[in-house]
């Protein structure tokens, strides 16, 4: 004799049939913050990435000439802040002392001040062009499998347009549809056993129940995490949401 798993009582009545399809459980699309023309494509259908790896590359040159210019202002606006500010410091060394108007100081005073505002612009249009630069390296937002790639050498792309759309951690699941009559019997964390296309099963577990059953259909969709496996994201599969299970000895 050994020991089987078999479902109790009635095998009929306990299990429950579903058919859906597999999905995505979190496709995230990719795009670019900025305008440009692609120069390089590093990832294609189906490869594995990781958060913060480089997808595509847009070309820079505009910007690092931008950046450049944006350099020279600042270092403009310094020579003239650290002019202004010497000017004004021997301003105040002799205002007491009359030798100049106190107009003149004012002015002196009132041109330090716009020196130091005019750097502090120039400083911050260098900031700019330094997250423009690395707008144009297009990085992975997670872990996960690339499933779409609309990206390609020498588009010139737009900002938020998709360029990569990507499977979150890889993970897939099964959206199985049966009678909503039997909602009742259906509870997270139930297993789930899966017969794809190929006649291969896989099990899973139901992870939730969608909050609203189709108006025309009846039909409730039950959520179910699947392993990772050779199954797709697209394929139809025949499911059986085990109500109940016990063991029993066989010959």
């Amino acid at each position: 004799a050994i020991e089987a798993r078999i479902c109790a009582e009635n095998p009929e009545a306990n299990f429950l049939p579903a058919t859906g399809t597999l999905q995505p459980t979190n496709q995230v699309d990719v795009g670019s913050e900025i305008s440009g023309t692609i120069k390089s494509v590093r990832v294609d259908y189906n490869d594995q990435v990781k958060r913060g790896q480089v997808l595509a590359r847009f070309n820079d040159s505009t910007i690092q000439a931008d950046m450049a210019q944006a350099n020279a202002n600042v270092a403009d606006a310094k020579a003239a802040a650290i002019e202004a500010e010497n000017n004004a410091s021997r301003a105040r060394s002799i205002a007491e002392t009359g030798a100049i108007s106190k107009q003149t100081v004012e002015q002196l005073y009132s041109l330090e001040a716009s020196t130091q505002a005019r750097l502090q612009a120039a400083q911050a249009a260098v900031q700019i062009q330094n997250v423009r630069l690395k707008q144009t390296v297009l990085l992975s937002p997670d872990d996960g499998v690339i499933s779409a790639r609309a990206a390609t050498v020498g588009q010139v792309a737009s900002p938020g347009v998709e360029l990569f759309r990507m499977i979150r951690q890889g993970r897939i699941e099964w959206r199985g549809e049966f009678n909503s009559a039997d909602i009742g019997q259906v509870k997270p964390g139930m297993e789930v056993k899966l017969t794809l296309p190929d006649s291969a099963e896989i099990s899973g577990k139901v992870r939730m129940l969608a909050p609203m059953a189709d108006s025309a259909t009846r039909n409730t969709i039950a959520y179910v995490d699947i392993a990772n496996t050779s199954a797709k994201p697209g394929m139809f599969a025949k499911g059986k949401l085990i109500l109940a299970e016990s063991d029993a000895t066989t010959l």
